[in-house]
This record gives C-alpha cells, structure tokens and sequence, in this order.
C-alpha cells in the first residue's frame, strides 16, 4: 500500500551574507516559525518530521530535537553478503518498522517502533535496489508487501501537480481545468523574454491545503545579465526568486450546479 503525505507546510529558505536563515510557512494559520537550514538535502516525511539526509537525523521541528539515523549498511553488521546488499534483511527490518518512507525513489527511509525512545532502530537506505532503472525502490517495497509513504522530490518530477479535489492541474504556464484542458490562471514568468540561461516559467511544486491555490517556486536563481562565450550561455548575474502562491479565481471554487 503507498500513501503520500498531506503538507500544510512549507519551508522558505532565505540566503544572507551573513548565514542561512529560513522560516516554516503554516499555510493553515498563516504562522511563520523561523528555522535555519543547511543548504542540504531536507525532506518533510510529515508536518513535524524533516529527513535530513547528509547530516543523517530526523527532525522534530515541534520539539526541535534531532534524533539520528544512520544508513543501512553501518546500521547492521550484516547489511552486506560477499559485497551485495543483504536484501532478505533488509526486507525483514523493513517489515518491523512502524514507517516506511520513500523520497523520489532514491531513498528509502525507516523508522522504527517508538522511534524518540529508540533511534538506535532508525535506518535509511540510498543503494540501488533490484528492478528497472525507475522505481527501484517503490518496486521492492511493493514486491515485498510493505506499506510505504511515497514523498516526491519537488525538484525533480514534472513540475506538474493536481489539485486536491481533483479539478484543476498546475502547469509552468499556468493552472488548468482538469476535465477540459482550458488554462484560468497565467503562469508567472521570471523574465520577460527568454533567457538561455534560466529557464522562463516558475515550476508548479503543489497545492495550498485547501485546494485553493497552487505553489511555484524557480527552483533557481534567475540570471539578470548573461553573455554567450563560445557558443555558450554563461550567467554573469543571478538574482534569487520567491515563493509564489497563484490563487484560482473564486468563480472556479463554487460549488458546481
């Protein structure tokens, strides 16, 4: 059985030059608890859990207490057989977790029973599993009847998101009704021509809570002055870019007749 996680919030990172700052943006209550993050991979696994994965702890954000996690291969003795990852125990301890997480197919994240009490049964896994080049994980999981939560890269699918209720789609270059293609809202362009060197459209990464909205973000500094060295575009210039919440017209969110 797969799931996929229900977010309300959103986390804003802000680049000084003195140090990282940032804040988690509660989209429900509109409250903003300042937080700073490393500039390294971070993955909401529910409203108060974060993965981080380089620096290998979970995240209470609630509490502020980190509990860690190592990786399966330091995580047992025997996660190894004559240099091969020891699938059938892996597939046992993922059986005995209370939560299993996939990020994007590339990570698979365990928690264990109780897991504040007992971090020592926290696990994750980056190597690559048995099956076809895509889905690797998701296919082990699933052939080995283990309920999973699947949590998407937001960086890395195809920018396209659907609304909760199921009737609108976010594009880059806008927002659709889902049952008949027509686009009610204009996607927000960063420049206003294109530039080789930074894509044009912000990218759609989801929904607000209640379907109201949808999420885009660059996902990259756009380049405010380029220039074209030996054939290619070079960015002399980059300017960061916020977080945007393009709202669907109210004549859109009555309820249909």
């Amino acid at each position: 059985m797969v799931t996929t996680t229900t977010k309300y919030l959103l986390y804003v990172k802000k680049y000084t030059l003195w140090g990282n700052a940032g804040y988690f943006w509660n989209m429900q209550t509109n409250e903003k608890i300042s937080y700073a993050m490393q500039k390294r991979s971070n993955y909401f696994l529910t409203d108060d859990l974060l993965f981080h994965e380089y620096d290998e702890y979970i995240l209470d954000r609630v509490t502020g207490i980190q509990y860690p996690v190592q990786e399966f291969g330091y995580w047992h003795p025997d996660a190894y057989v004559n240099g091969d990852l020891n699938l059938n125990l892996l597939t046992e301890s993922l059986r005995n977790a209370e939560d299993v997480f996939v990020i994007y197919d590339n990570t698979v994240v365990a928690l264990g029973q109780d897991f504040r009490a007992h971090p020592e049964l926290n696990f994750f896994v980056r190597q690559s599993l048995p099956g076809s080049e895509v889905n690797q994980a998701e296919q082990f999981l699933r052939q080995n009847n283990i309920e999973y939560i699947y949590i998407p890269d937001i960086y890395s699918y195809s920018h396209e998101a659907i609304s909760p209720n199921g009737k609108f789609i976010a594009r880059k270059d806008g927002i659709y009704l889902f049952e008949t293609g027509q686009k009610i809202v204009e996607g927000f362009s960063a420049t206003g021509q294109h530039r080789p060197a930074s894509n044009k459209y912000f990218w759609a990464l989801g929904w607000s809570y209640d379907g109201t909205g949808a999420i885009y973000s660059k996902g990259e500094d756009v380049c405010l002055i380029e220039m074209n060295i030996f054939v290619s575009d070079v960015c002399v210039i980059k300017v960061p870019q916020p977080v945007l919440l393009l709202k669907i017209p109210d004549e859109y969110l009555l309820p249909m007749r």
